[in-house]
C-alpha cells in the first residue's frame, strides 16, 4: 500500500538523534521548508525552469556518488542528463523520507534515522513508454521514496522493504498511468494486466492512443531543486551515501585518524589527540567493482575480492582476470537468481578461479576461516597468508565482502566530562572495499558480529 503526504503536512520536523549531526539535519529542513513555502500544493502550473544553484563540478561529482547504486544494466543506457536528474531526484527523496519520518514518528524509518541505520540501497531510473526518465525509485534499508525525474515532486512512498535483487535480474523498470512494471531481458513484460506482452508492442498500443499527445514540463511544477544549495546536497548524501570521515559508525572512512578524532569529540570528549602506533600493509590495488572491464553481474564483491587476493600471489594479466572471473560466474558458488557468494563459500570460489587460469595445485585444506574473528585473528592471518576475505552485515557494508590487506593502530588521549585523561588504543583495518566511493584505501573498525574471515594459503 502507498502512502503519499501533501506538502502541508510536511512542515513540522524535529531532531534525530542518529549519524545524522545537527547542521546536517538543519541544512536538510532549511531546504525542505524553504520547498514547501515556495511550492505550496496549489495546484496552480508553473514553467519549468534549468537553472541551478549547484556548480557543475559539484553536479559532476554527486553524479559520481550516486552511480554505484544504479544497476549497471541500467546504468549503460542513461544520458548525462539522465544521471544529473537521478542524482537531484535521489537528494530530493532523502529530504522526502526525512519529513515523512518527522510526521510520523512511529514508522520504521523515524527509528532507523535514530539508529544511524537509514541508508540508500539502490537508485533505480523509472522510464516512460517513450524511453524518456520519468521517475527516480530510491530504496533504502526498508522502503522506498518514487519522486518526479524532471520536479523532484513526491510520487509515491512505502515503509514496506523491497527484494532489490529483483531490479538486478530484469532489463528496464517502465511506468505507465501509474502502473509500474519490469521488461525482462527478452523486452516482454512480467506483471501486471500488460504481462506477456513485448515492450515493443505496448509502445506501439502507446503511440496510436488518440490522447497520447501531452505537453510536456508546462503543467509541472517549478522544479523542487532549483533552490538547494551545493551544501544541503553535500550533507544528504555524506550522511545517507558514504560518510566523510565525520566521526559516526556509519561512515566510510579513509582517513582513520580524522575519524578517530571526530569519533571521540562527537561522544563529548575533549583535548582529543591522535597518533598513529603501528601500521602493516600489503600492495594490493583496487578493482572498482563498478568500472572493472569483465564486471556483468552485480553483488559480485567476493569474486572482486578473490581476483584481487589472486593478483597479488599470482600478477594476473588481464586475460587471466577474465577467465578466473568467467569461471566463477559460472560456478555453483555464485547463487543465482539473486546473485552472491555465501562467505563460507570463499575458498571454493578461490579454487574455481584458480584452476581457470591453470593453477591446479590449489587446495582449500589449508584455508582458515573463521566467524567473527577478532583484530588479532585477523592480523595474524595477514602475517602468515597475506591478504583474505571479510564478509559483513554491517553498517556501512550490508552483504558485502571486501580485501583486508593490512592493519592500523592509533593512541588516542582525551578528557571526559569530569576532566578525566583517558588513553585508549584504537584499531583499524585497512580495505580494498571495491567501490568508487572510495577510491582511495578504505579502512573499517573489527566488527565482532555477523562477520566471516576466510585467509587463502596459497599453494
Amino acid at each position: 500500500m502507498y502512502n503519499k503526504y501533501t506538502q502541508s503536512d510536511l512542515i513540522t520536523f524535529f531532531y534525530f538523534e542518529g549519524n545524522m549531526s545537527k547542521q546536517n539535519l538543519l541544512l536538510v529542513a532549511g531546504a525542505l521548508l524553504l520547498s514547501t513555502l515556495a511550492y505550496p500544493d496549489t495546484g496552480v502550473a508553473k514553467e519549468s525552469s534549468s537553472s541551478m544553484l549547484i556548480s557543475k563540478s559539484s553536479n559532476e561529482r554527486f553524479v559520481k556518488e550516486i552511480g554505484k547504486y544504479i544497476p549497471k544494466n541500467r546504468k549503460s543506457i542513461l544520458s548525462t542528463n539522465d544521471l544529473e536528474k537521478i542524482a537531484n531526484g535521489t537528494a530530493q527523496a532523502l529530504m522526502e523520507s526525512m519529513v515523512i519520518s518527522a510526521v510520523d514518528t512511529e514508522s520504521p524509518w523515524a527509528e532507523q534515522i535514530k539508529k544511524g541505520m537509514f541508508k540508500v540501497k539502490k537508485i533505480i531510473p523509472v522510464h516512460d513508454l517513450e524511453d524518456r526518465l520519468s521517475e527516480v525509485l530510491v530504496i533504502f534499508t526498508e522502503g522506498f521514496v518514487i519522486v518526479d525525474s524532471d520536479s523532484g515532486e513526491l510520487l509515491q512512498f512505502s515503509f514496506e522493504k523491497i527484494d532489490s535483487s529483483y531490479f538486478d535480474n530484469n532489463k528496464t523498470l517502465y511506468s505507465n498511468q501509474f502502473q509500474h512494471f519490469s521488461v525482462n531481458h527478452d523486452g516482454v513484460v512480467i506483471e501486471g494486466k500488460d504481462k506477456g506482452k513485448s515492450i515493443d508492442e505496448l509502445k506501439r498500443e502507446n503511440n496510436s492512443e488518440p490522447n497520447k499527445k501531452r505537453i510536456i514540463n508546462t503543467t509541472q511544477m517549478q522544479n523542487k531543486w532549483e533552490n538547494t544549495t551545493e551544501d544541503t546536497l553535500d550533507s544528504l548524501f555524506s550522511t545517507f551515501l558514504s560518510g566523510a570521515n565525520e566521526g559516526y559508525d556509519g561512515d566510510y572512512i579513509t582517513d582513520p585518524g580524522v575519524w578517530l578524532k571526530k569519533y571521540l569529540e562527537n561522544d563529548g570528549y575533549t583535548n582529543v589527540k591522535v597518533s598513529e602506533e603501528y601500521s602493516q600493509s600489503y600492495y594490493v590495488p583496487e578493482i572498482n567493482q563498478d568500472d572493472s572491464p569483465w564486471d556483468n553481474y552485480d553483488n559480485d564483491c567476493a569474486l572482486i575480492s578473490t581476483l584481487e587476493i589472486m593478483n597479488y600471489h599470482s600478477n594476473l594479466s588481464s586475460s587471466n582476470k577474465k577467465k578466473a572471473y568467467d569461471a566463477m560466474i559460472k560456478s555453483k558458488y555464485f547463487v543465482k537468481p539473486d546473485n552472491g557468494v555465501y562467505p563460507w563459500d570463499n575458498a571454493n570460489l578461490y579454487k574455481i578461479a584458480a584452476n581457470a587460469v591453470g593453477d591446479s595445485s590449489q587446495s582449500t585444506s589449508d584455508d582458515e576461516e573463521i566467524v567473527t574473528p577478532d583484530y588479532d585473528d585477523i592480523k595474524n592471518y595477514l602475517d602468515s597468508d597475506g591478504p583474505g576475505y571479510y564478509s559483513m552485515d554491517s553498517k556501512p557494508y550490508y552483504d558485502h565482502t571486501v580485501t583486508v590487506k593490512g592493519a592500523k593502530e592509533y593512541e588516542a588521549t582525551f578528557r571526559d566530562s569530569n576532566d578525566t585523561r583517558h588513553v585508549w588504543t584504537y584499531e583499524f583495518l585497512r580495505i580494498n572495499d571495491h567501490w568508487g566511493a572510495t577510491s582511495k584505501d578504505a579502512y573499517i573498525r573489527p566488527i565482532y558480529l555477523s562477520t566471516y574471515y576466510v585467509s587463502i594459503k596459497h599453494n
